[in-house]
């Protein structure tokens, strides 16, 4: 969405700002751009509706009640409600909500933009998740927890810009309960690579931001829930006195391969536009990448199959052999017909859905080194791996024309997602998150151990 001046300044104006925070918001502007104003607009309103919306005396922890009820409750907070057909970030969701259930929580889920959409709704509600939005009569999500946060014993927080919403008032609301950061990806790590790729110094100047925003949440966190090993690296340097956590959760499905190599034909590339990295990959895929692999296999076409397409991604399909489908509800009957997948990420971090949902479907997967990142993947084992634009084309190639390479690469591939990113391996990864023993994988016994 477009910002203009006019309608910042209305905004800030509104929420009764002082002029000197104004003036920072204008810095912010001039360094980095409306892009990042935009982020940081959301944090500024929640403090100034905090000052005007004190706190109820009522609503401090006190150690009254039944503690064993408050914790075995858990709010877990997202931007909306969870899609599982639009993204692999909001597949996780979904999936970690479905094992608290299953886990013996009593939970209830408050998206960040309290939009109601009854359709993904109902799925969760049939599962005894409790779902706040606006249609339950509240208007801002720190509203809820002003209101409710002495119920919970836990809160489950995804993504940075919902973190900065609710947290400062869940620390004042229930100071005693556990608070766990699950970041979907390091947003500075993603921006501070995308900067590098383009050689952009305001982008590399809104990463630098991104980052003091990033680490100032992690810091008021209880526990940090990562992707991957490597971002696990990276906080660990920054953060040696918090406990981080390694969760691969994709909640991925292997499924059954009804068609084998012969029956298969076309490439595809498999996202979420909203994502930026994804319409870079397919751009330069299409730009450096296609006419290489056209050129050596003129019959075969490009799908690029994803929500929420961009004007710029749409327009490749004006190139000769690119088919841009766009969002398809169900995926796994395509998926069914195609032989290769392609994930040209040039950057980005996490662990990739697009990837582990490929393989899963028995489809092998050719990916840059960043696509392939801290999932376990062996290149030549599991899949074909590079960067450059000839070595990749080559790879798309031999993967396609290789039936005895494609059945290797389909049954290691399908096996991986199975160990490693499945709904059982999930599970089992979570009780960790949450400290729980073990042996309580089916039933809450009452507590916490860590």
């Amino acid at each position: 969405m477009l910002v203009t001046a006019g309608a910042l300044w209305e905004r800030v104006r509104h929420v009764g700002i002082s002029s000197r925070s104004i003036r920072h918001v204008w810095r912010i502007v001039r360094e980095e751009g409306f892009r990042a104003v935009g982020d940081r607009i959301s944090a500024m309103v929640f403090a100034a509706a905090l000052q005007a919306d004190p706190q109820p005396e009522s609503s401090i922890i006190d150690g009254e009640g039944d503690d064993k009820e408050v914790a075995r409750r858990i709010l877990v907070a997202d931007l909306r409600v969870p899609r599982a057909d639009v993204s692999a970030g909001e597949m996780v969701t979904i999936g970690i909500l479905r094992d608290l259930v299953s886990l013996g929580y009593e939970v209830v889920f408050l998206p960040n933009d309290l939009m109601p959409s009854i359709k993904y709704e109902q799925k969760l509600k049939d599962c005894g998740i409790e779902i706040i939005t606006r249609d339950s009569g509240y208007r801002r999500p720190v509203q809820y927890v002003l209101e409710n946060g002495t119920r919970f014993g836990v809160f489950y927080v995804v993504r940075l810009e919902v973190a900065e919403n609710i947290m400062p008032v869940v620390r004042q609301v229930a100071p005693k309960a556990r608070i766990i950061f699950h970041a979907i990806d390091l947003y500075f790590l993603r921006e501070m690579r995308g900067a590098k790729i383009q050689e952009n110094i305001q982008r590399s100047r809104y990463a630098a931001a991104i980052r003091s925003r990033e680490l100032a949440i992690m810091r008021r966190a209880d526990r940090i829930v990562v992707h991957s090993p490597i971002e696990e690296a990276v906080l660990s340097k920054e953060l040696p006195e918090k406990t981080i956590t390694i969760l691969p959760a994709l909640y991925t499905p292997v499924t059954e391969r009804k068609l084998d190599f012969s029956e298969r034909k076309n490439i595809f590339f498999l996202g979420g536009f909203g994502h930026e990295p994804n319409g870079d990959a397919v751009e330069w895929f299409a730009r450096d990448i296609w006419p290489l692999i056209r050129n050596l296999l003129p019959g075969v076409e490009f799908w690029i199959i994803g929500s929420e397409v961009s004007q710029r991604v749409a327009a490749l399909g004006e190139v000769a052999g690119i088919k841009v489908v766009g969002f398809i509800a169900e995926l796994h009957p395509v998926l069914e017909t195609l032989r290769v997948g392609v994930a040209p990420l040039r950057y980005g971090a996490g662990i990739k859905g697009k990837v582990a949902l490929t393989m899963g479907a028995g489809i092998p997967c050719v990916c840059t080194e960043i696509a392939a990142e801290g999932m376990g993947i062996e290149n030549r084992v599991h899949t074909l791996i590079e960067n450059d634009a000839r070595g990749f084309a080559a790879a798309v190639v031999k993967v396609y024309s290789d039936s005895v390479m494609w059945d290797c690469l389909s049954r290691n591939g399908q096996e991986l997602v199975r160990e490693k990113f499945s709904s059982r391996a999930n599970h089992t990864g979570l009780c960790d998150v949450l400290g729980m023993r073990r042996e309580a994988t089916s039933r809450m016994d009452g507590g916490f151990t860590g």
